[in-house]
């Protein structure tokens, strides 16, 4: 399945892989080296567009008390962090331009904050990338628990998008937002859940569980 997100840049990318072929075939009939090379060179890049935007189903675990990854990649860091007063445990999953870019909510619960920062975009994986890059920051609330995460855009990555609005509710890996061409997402947790990954652990968005937490 092909995310939303991608419809117009893939349409794009179609125009462009067919002027290609179009142009190699009325200007080298002979079919050259070059000229093959060049087709397939730009199937290779179509390619590569069409998987960026892809849209797997994915299996939400059924249980009530676990938080899980908002996004697919690996996890780069986990440590804690001081916010808003509190200490918190941060876990930090990047995506590379190869990984699935669509971003699912963590929790069930009601959307308490989404706020937009206009930012600089160093590389996604550097640290000072959580709070200086262009991000958006979503605070996600049940009865149990209050989560926080941010979408960070990378040095690639050009367009965050959020589909959350506040007091809106979400479930469990609902789809939340999409990131173009590779970033970061952190999630922020009370220090008291039971983290249920290590580092450079490969994660699922809206599947694999990042922490447990008393219900």
């Amino acid at each position: 399945m092909i995310h939303r997100e991608g419809y117009k840049t893939i349409l794009w990318a179609t125009f462009g892989l067919v002027l290609v072929y179009s142009s190699c075939y009325f200007l080298y009939p002979k079919y050259t080296f070059g000229a093959i090379s060049v087709a397939c060179v730009s199937t290779v890049l179509w390619l590569f567009v069409l998987q960026f935007f892809r849209n797997p189903s994915v299996c939400v675990p059924q249980q009530s008390n676990v938080v899980v990854a908002p996004a697919h990649g690996k996890v780069v860091v986990i440590e804690k962090v001081m916010h808003q007063g509190k200490e918190w445990i941060q876990v930090s999953i990047f995506m590379s331009p190869f990984d699935v870019h669509v971003n699912r909510s963590p929790i069930s619960g009601v959307v308490k904050k989404v706020e937009y920062f206009a930012g600089s975009h160093r590389p996604a994986w550097q640290p000072k990338a959580s709070l200086q890059n262009e991000r958006t920051y979503i605070e996600i609330q049940n009865e149990h628990i209050l989560i926080a995460m941010r979408q960070i855009a990378g040095a690639m990555a050009r367009r965050i998008v959020c589909y959350l609005k506040q007091n809106e509710t979400v479930s469990l890996g609902q789809e939340i937002g999409f990131i173009k061409f590779g970033s970061r997402v952190d999630v922020l947790m009370p220090t008291w859940v039971d983290l249920q990954v290590e580092l450079n652990t490969s994660v699922v968005g809206g599947k694999s569980v990042l922490a447990t937490y008393t219900t």
